[in-house]
């Protein structure tokens, strides 16, 4: 008998069971129904069945029917039936009519031994099956067993014959698992239960797995896999103890991207949309793009000195229009050095002292190999600066070293990192004006430090001349300065023509030699672009060299040990007729630049005398005398001293003191003197320095070096 859900429900099924389009029989006068059997009172008070308007093709007749005993079935009771699979017919009939046996000529019927319709079964060659009283024929079930989410119910038993107006009972082992309710089984917990469905002589067992459904699926980042590459990639549900097994992978190309269970596998180069299913709902996707396989892969490092017992991380990378995921790496001796953590990057560590090679293979037999030299652990480590000073931008490579047969990696830090970043190989930059400290330090905690001073970046560099005649062969030190509050560590110098004038490059000068006639430009740079020029003359001779070299070969000359003498004996034998006559312990450094003068043949580019203020009124006579405190002197000019200078406006005073400049750089006048400012009976010719447009300069003689 089928399960009835209702009347409504149960007239559909009878309807498409039996197969008929004419309405069900009606009850004439004096006939009743009850459940679908038509039916009259005889006048024994026994009930004769005698038409059917239900259609259901398993049928049992009741006992009684108004608590009167049923005792036949007469004429027409399943005409409108097409069809009547089994029926049960209860002790209590001992009539049947020969058309209704007729009708069930290919039905089976059951009931008990030795009753009436066994009798005329058996006449009839209809099949019989015997039923012990109360016994039942058949209990059937949907499924015997069921996967089920919690919160579902399900219904197993469909059918059980021959129906006595009792329903089977349901029990569950676990009632934490499942629950009965009637002949539903509700889906309560996680687990397995075994839930029985017993009627009369027949139970059944069901089988109950009770799983948690996903609420939420994450979907990975978008994956990039190269052409024949496959990976599972990482899918996590919540809750924790839901069931994972029912996520199902598709792909919107399978053309591009081949999903087979959980493995998705590149197969053209493309892009496609893996849809992530659970319980035949979508729950998440995530996107797949294919590159070609890759031609070539290579490790972050192909050399690494370290230390026994560092733990060190490679990379790699692979040509950028390919892609792999699914790289492993691998140690050629693992005693030296095992590879302990594999994957897109691996981890390192170093065992014992020797040699090892540390591989890494595409998915598609590409290989790139690290040797990895395994030293004994530094006992220290240094920085190759102890102090740097840079500019806001400008970076600068610090270099470590440990002792040797050592080895480690270095970890660079910086404490203020608004100051100044360093990154892993130990180029500083600086961020911001002001100070800290980057710190290099080993895996065995052996650290250095270098303080770091960030000042502001430069709006101007200078070299400190315009002009600088050299001799062929002679070489020079240009040097360049910034504003005190600026920085620029690095500084580069070019020439404008290297066959006239070459240029070593270096951080903070230009060494520059004069290699044959002609002119070029030296320029230098600072690392954020301001440039400053120096014109270079080259000559085959240069009097301004003899005469800077003649002064220059004068130094040490002393009144002490008497050999200043041969000075003032050069002065008073070449200086003209006119000319103030110099002695022994005289001042004596005007006679100097004098000599110096006569000495290199070039007398006639000054008026000698041991006067500073002959010497200057004679250029000023000449037109060769400057007190512009713009003026940067070259050399072979001769400079100037007023020692009563106030510092407050134009100097107009004479001049005390002279000398000869033999070099200007930076904003410094280098020049060499004779004799001494005062009578002290130590006067002797050395080399002094003085700031441009310092405050005791007077003025210079410039002499016509072109004539």
């Amino acid at each position: 008998m089928k399960i009835k859900t209702g009347v409504s429900l149960l007239v559909a099924i009878m309807l498409i069971v039996c197969g008929v389009t004419a309405m069900p029989a009606a009850a004439a006068d004096g006939e009743k129904n009850s459940n679908g059997f038509i039916y009259q009172v005889t006048k024994l008070q026994e009930i004769s069945v005698t038409g059917y308007s239900g259609k259901n093709s398993k049928i049992t007749i009741p006992s009684t029917i108004e608590n009167k005993p049923v005792t036949s079935l007469g004429n027409g009771l399943f005409s409108d039936c097409e069809r009547i699979e089994k029926l049960f017919v209860p002790d209590s009939v001992h009539s049947v009519d020969d058309k209704v046996l007729e009708k069930l000529s290919s039905a089976q019927l059951f009931g008990s031994s030795g009753s009436y319709i066994q009798s005329r079964a058996k006449s009839k060659g209809i099949s019989f099956t015997v039923l012990e009283k109360g016994a039942y024929a058949s209990l059937e079930l949907s499924s015997g067993e069921y996967t089920v989410r919690t919160g579902k119910n399900i219904d197993p038993v469909t059918d059980y014959f021959p129906d006595y107006g009792k329903k089977p009972v349901l029990t569950s082992e676990n009632e934490k698992v499942a629950s009965v309710n009637n002949l539903s089984v509700n889906a309560v917990g996680v687990g397995s239960t075994v839930v029985t469905a017993k009627i009369g002589n027949i139970s059944r067992n069901i089988s109950v797995r009770v799983y948690r459904a996903a609420d939420s699926i994450s979907a990975p980042k978008d994956i990039t896999l190269g052409k024949g590459e496959s990976t599972e990639p990482t899918i996590t549900a919540a809750p924790s103890d839901c069931d994972k097994s029912r996520i199902k992978l598709t792909s919107s190309k399978p053309g591009v991207v081949s999903v087979n269970g959980k493995k998705i596998t590149g197969s053209a180069v493309g892009n496609a949309e893996i849809r992530i299913w659970y319980d035949g709902k979508i729950m998440n996707k995530f996107k797949v793009t294919v590159k070609n396989a890759p031609s070539q892969i290579r490790i972050s490092s192909t050399l690494l000195n370290v230390g026994v017992g560092e733990s060190f991380t490679l990379d790699s990378s692979v040509n950028s229009t390919s892609a792999d995921i699914t790289r492993k790496y691998r140690t050629s001796n693992s005693k030296i050095a095992a590879v302990e953590r594999k994957g897109w990057k691996v981890t390192v560590k170093a065992k014992s002292k020797g040699v090892a090679y540390i591989t890494v293979r595409s998915y598609n037999g590409k290989e790139s190999s690290c040797r990895v030299n395994v030293l004994n652990a530094p006992g220290s480590i240094s920085l190759s600066k102890k102090e740097i000073v840079i500019g806001s931008g400008e970076s600068f490579q610090l270099y470590s070293s440990v002792p040797s047969g050592t080895g480690a990696i270095r970890d660079y830090y910086v404490w203020n990192s608004k100051t100044a970043v360093v990154d892993k190989n130990g180029k500083v930059t600086g961020k911001n004006p002001g100070q800290t400290t980057v710190a290099v330090k080993t895996f065995n905690v052996r650290k250095a430090q270098c303080t770091v001073k960030v000042k502001a970046a430069p709006q101007k560099i200078n070299i400190g001349r315009k002009k600088l005649t050299l001799v062929v062969g002679e070489s020079y030190t240009l040097n360049s300065f910034v504003d005190s509050k600026c920085a620029s560590s690095k500084r580069t110098f070019s020439s404008s023509n290297s066959s006239v004038v070459s240029v070593k490059k270096n951080s903070w000068n230009g060494k520059i030699k004069a290699l044959k006639p002609g002119t070029a430009k030296i320029t230098v740079r600072s690392y954020n672009g301001k440039t400053d020029v120096c014109e270079v003359i080259v000559t085959k001779t240069s009097v301004r060299k003899r005469i800077r070299d003649t002064a220059i070969g004068w130094v040490g000359k002393n009144e002490k040990d008497g050999s200043y003498k041969q000075i003032v004996d050069c002065y008073n034998d070449g200086s003209y007729y006119d000319s103030s006559f110099l002695y022994y312990g005289n001042e004596w450094n005007a006679g100097f630049v004098s000599a110096v003068f006569i000495k290199a043949g070039k007398v006639g580019l000054i008026f000698p005398d041991s006067s500073c203020r002959s010497l200057m009124s004679a250029a000023e006579a000449t037109g060769s005398w400057i007190e512009n405190d713009a003026y940067v002197p070259d050399r072979g000019d001769v400079i100037f001293f007023s020692f009563s200078d106030s510092g407050s406006g134009d100097c107009k005073y004479g001049c005390d003191h002279t000398g000869i400049v033999v070099n200007v750089n930076c904003n410094v006048i280098t020049y060499v003197e004779g004799g001494s400012s005062q009578k002290t009976g130590n006067g002797t010719v050395r080399y002094k320095t003085v700031n441009l447009n310092s405050r005791y300069i007077r003025g210079f003689i410039l002499p016509d070096y072109t004539t």
